[in-house]
């Protein structure tokens, strides 16, 4: 399988709404409240993570594909439930139980009243920092800190 930017990107933001899910009630499960009729109107990306994890259903190679078309359905009825237009760009997540979506603010408003949702968070680009080039030093790359050196061979029992 071929891990793109995108894909981790994806990942770290449904893990990050469902470490907001986990946590508790926020600002996040708020419902929105527009300021003006045309805001409810007004397309929002949003992703939306489930109450229920689907414990019971492991999230291995042998179980995924149950555990996929549990997720599907769980979310689909969550979806079968909003007014108004069809949601566009629905994308379900299986991993954690969640689906992203270009949805109305009334309907995220409503989302973020369901029950079976945990948390509707904003669906926007999260810019993840390249991590630090680690810094080669031969010598000392293999040593613990405080540590003697001892040659391979003399440690080496016959």
């Amino acid at each position: 399988m071929r891990v793109t930017r995108r894909s981790i990107i994806t990942v770290v933001a449904v893990a990050g709404a469902t470490a907001l899910a986990v946590a508790g009630p926020s600002a996040a499960n708020a419902a929105p409240k527009p300021a003006r009729a045309a805001a409810a109107n007004a397309p929002e990306n949003v992703i939306v993570v489930l109450h229920d994890q689907l414990a019971s259903t492991p999230a291995n190679k042998h179980d995924m594909s149950s555990r996929r078309a549990r997720a599907t359905s769980t979310q689909d009825a969550v979806l079968s439930n909003l007014g108004g237009a069809a949601p566009k760009n629905v994308k379900h997540f299986a991993l954690g139980n969640a689906f992203s979506a270009s949805v109305t603010g009334a309907q995220a408003a409503a989302l973020a009243q369901d029950p079976r949702v945990a948390a509707v968070v904003p669906d926007r680009k999260v810019e993840v920092a390249q991590p630090a080039a680690p810094t080669s030093n031969a010598s000392n790359s293999s040593r613990v800190p405080g540590s003697r050196r001892t040659p391979v061979s003399s440690s080496i029992s016959r």
